[in-house]
């Protein structure tokens, strides 16, 4: 019996190899799956399992190291030996990633940025907040009279905090 060739530590092979088994998909195929970006064949679960078996610098320096037969190294080696012909291979798992994630990521932003803006729009438009603000400045005035903060044009936001230490007399 041939023993297969491992060349990567055995905790990187486990995790290629666990990956490798929720993806599903032989070396050829996700290369080919890889240089299509075909979602189909690598949906975004297993694309981002596929980043986790696509071989690192340092594996891809270990695999220049073996001028032997790529059907004699060990499934997880194998496997990144295959995939590492494709250009760019990190980069372009990271961008497949981002762009099936885009819309997605879109919308939460968008709709946040949207309550945003109506948030703003009904401070902008309430007549209710302009009494209050003006009541407030009224009665800032008058409470510092005669002094320099007096028959002051405005006031910062931050004023209104200071507002509940203000007695009842």
């Amino acid at each position: 019996k041939k023993v297969a060739v491992e060349l990567v530590d055995s905790k990187r092979r486990q995790a290629v190899d666990i990956a490798l088994k929720g993806v599903k998909l032989s070396g050829e195929q996700a290369k080919a799956a890889m240089l299509q970006m075909d979602t189909k064949a690598l949906p975004p679960e297993k694309l981002s399992l596929l980043m986790k078996a696509c071989p690192t610098s340092a594996d891809m320096d270990l695999l220049k190291t073996y001028t032997g037969p790529t059907t004699e190294l060990a499934g997880a080696e194998r496997f990144m030996r295959v995939v590492s012909i494709v250009p760019n291979l990190q980069p372009r798992l990271q961008l497949w990633a981002f762009k099936t994630q885009f819309e997605e990521q879109y919308e939460k932003i968008h709709e946040g940025v949207m309550c945003v803006n109506r948030a703003l729009k009904a401070i902008e438009t309430s007549k209710a907040l302009k009494t209050v603000l003006q009541v407030v400045l009224a009665v800032g005035n008058y409470i510092n009279g005669g002094t320099k903060k007096g028959a002051a044009w405005g006031f910062k936001l931050a004023t209104l905090g200071k507002l509940k230490m203000l007695r009842n007399n």
